[in-house]
């Protein structure tokens, strides 16, 4: 029996033991640690579906360690402050230890109004509470759904990773450690890909081990008996952590899954807005006239998100003033990927970014709205 994956054993279970028991001595000896009432184990370990790659030296871990550090009732001020605390001590852990920790700080008021996000409906339903209140998830909302959009933001995530590697290889900098990264990369955005099909499909399960079976039932995609089998296959090496089961020439592989990333990205995008929008015209013409379904509350909200992010420019494009500005980015992101930008792709990405009319400059921009609004 295995605790943090599948079937690798209670010896590997040991492995992240001792880091997690690192970890939350780190969080426990901080100047905040008053504040702290809970540490919660999220993303694959927290749900029992880590990673034991196989490497030299034995099985050793391989996925984040993604850990959501619970709060007491505080103001957004003081839950920003500690933050960077926490981001800190990301830093120091994720040397110490050889693996990226990311230690996100909820608040008990914060997780009663958290939304219907993948995330949090991944994070209430599969998890492990490593200190503090076992309960302390409780103070969430129950979630009986999540938005298709969801899944786009999820697609956006991970085909940054596409855009990493296409900045390495054309710089030609990648060492072997890099190597097993972008493997890594591209194993991520093919589970990625597969779980947005399945959302498509109506499927809302979180564990892979049940995903293995349900993906064989999606449809309306191209390339669905790719997909399958490729997904199959990432899923495999989650579970297994042979190095065997991941791709063997990255730059080839990279340039066949960008290819079928964009197309399922059409595709996924066509069943969402229910339009076709297989071309990126059609698609920027769905956007920028797609209808307002949220509250004034949110309006407003959002009025202020974009005239905050983009300035006083932003009230000349005013179909977008009352939507969140990840939905620029979704519009946007198929045009990342293309070597070179016409005029009018460069004045649309511009006006929609706020960047120059530059390909670098625009997926630089991109990168900075990432970590805002995605």
């Amino acid at each position: 029996m295995s605790k943090y994956t599948v079937n690798a054993g209670g010896k590997f279970d040991l492995l992240v033991d001792q880091d997690l028991c690192r970890i939350v001595a780190a969080c426990l000896k901080s100047k905040y640690s008053q504040n702290i009432k809970a540490i919660v184990l999220m993303g694959s370990y927290g749900r029992g579906e880590g990673t034991a790659f196989q490497g030299s030296e034995g099985l050793q871990p391989f996925n984040d360690y993604d850990l959501v550090v619970v709060g007491n009732a505080m103001n957004e001020w003081k839950r920003r402050k500690i933050q960077k605390e926490f981001h800190r001590l990301e830093r120091e852990l994720g040397s110490e230890i050889g693996i990226t920790v990311d230690l996100f700080l909820h608040t008990e008021n914060s997780l009663r109004r958290a939304d219907a996000s993948l995330m949090n409906y991944e994070m209430k339903y599969g998890h492990m509470v490593v200190y503090g209140d076992p309960d302390i998830l409780s103070l969430m909302p129950e979630y009986s759904s999540v938005d298709l959009s969801e899944a786009t933001r999820l697609l956006l995530n991970r085909g940054k990773l596409l855009l990493d590697i296409s900045r390495s290889l054309r710089k030609k900098t990648s060492d072997e450690p890099d190597k097993l990264k972008f493997k890594k990369f591209l194993n991520k955005v093919v589970l990625a890909m597969g779980d947005a099909a399945l959302m498509a499909s109506g499927y809302r399960g979180i564990y892979y081990k049940d995903k293995l079976d349900e993906i064989e039932k999606i449809q309306g995609f191209h390339n669905c008996e790719w997909l399958i089998e490729e997904y199959q296959s990432a899923i495999a090496f989650k579970f297994i952590g042979d190095e065997e089961l991941l791709p063997k020439d990255i730059e080839a592989y990279y340039e066949e899954l960008q290819v079928k990333f964009l197309e399922f990205y059409y595709d996924f995008e066509s069943i969402r807005l229910k339009k076709d929008v297989h071309e990126f015209s059609h698609y920027f013409d769905v956007m920028s006239h797609k209808s307002r379904k949220s509250s004034f509350q949110k309006y407003i909200q959002n009025f202020y998100l974009n005239l905050r992010g983009f300035g006083l420019s932003s009230l000349n494009h005013r179909s977008w003033l009352g939507r969140h500005p990840r939905e620029r980015l979704f519009t946007v992101f198929p045009l990342l990927f293309k070597p070179k930008l016409s005029l009018n792709e460069s004045i649309l990405v511009s006006r929609l970014q706020g960047c120059e009319k530059n390909q670098e400059n625009c997926q630089q921009k991109f990168y900075q709205l990432r970590e805002k609004y995605l």
